[in-house]
């Protein structure tokens, strides 16, 4: 197969590589790479940015806050028992009630 690919017609090119690139190119190349880059992450990254710098960072700004709390209560933090239902897998992202040790306190 790897001989075939690179033999060479008359203008000494390689008709299967130049066959190849000319059937790839409308799907890969540069300004489809880079339209397609722009529209799936660099748009929604700089969406994402607004909504955080909004209203002087005020989503980030309490965003910040809560994780300093929970960095600071984080040794506090314990499980002391969890609630299962029948099943003995338990999905990944499956809500479940939990105990902290404050009596009378679950969450979920």
């Amino acid at each position: 197969m790897i001989p075939t690919f690179y033999d060479r017609g008359p203008a000494r090119l390689p008709q299967r590589l130049k066959a190849s690139i000319g059937s790839l190119c409308h799907f890969v190349n540069t300004h489809r790479m880079v339209s397609e880059y722009t529209r799936r992450f660099y748009l929604n990254a700089h969406d994402r940015f607004a909504a955080l710098d909004a209203n002087e960072a005020a989503r980030t700004r309490a965003r910040a806050a809560w994780l300093a709390r929970v960095r600071q209560g984080w040794h506090d933090i314990r499980i002391e028992g969890v609630e299962r239902g029948t099943s003995a897998a338990v999905p990944a992202g499956t809500a479940m009630r939990v105990r902290d040790g404050t009596p009378g306190l679950a969450r979920a």
